[in-house]
């Protein structure tokens, strides 16, 4: 199981998901654009593509993105962090 696939798992990620008011607080908290920050620089525009797809039902570009960003030590950093915060 990747950490990505961790994230996700029911708990603490998806108990979010349901709180709209700390998703968004998330979201905007410096953490969060730091990974948004990585993932743009890693992917250049294959990331837009990978989110369109991911809104329609294909999200395997998208965590193929994701967990080649959250291998590298700064993508690591950025979701231990996020993780944090969601755990709080």
């Amino acid at each position: 199981m990747t950490k990505l696939d961790e994230l996700l798992q029911e708990g603490p990620a998806t108990e979010l998901m349901r709180d709209k008011e700390a998703l968004k607080n998330l979201t905007g908290s410096p953490e969060a654009k730091a990974l948004i920050n990585l993932l743009q620089k890693n992917s250049g525009d294959s990331l837009q593509q990978a989110a369109k797809r991911a809104m329609q039902g294909d999200t395997s570009d998208l965590f193929s993105i994701m967990e080649r960003v959250m291998s590298t030590p700064e993508g690591a950093k950025a979701a231990k962090e996020i993780e944090k915060k969601i755990s709080q």
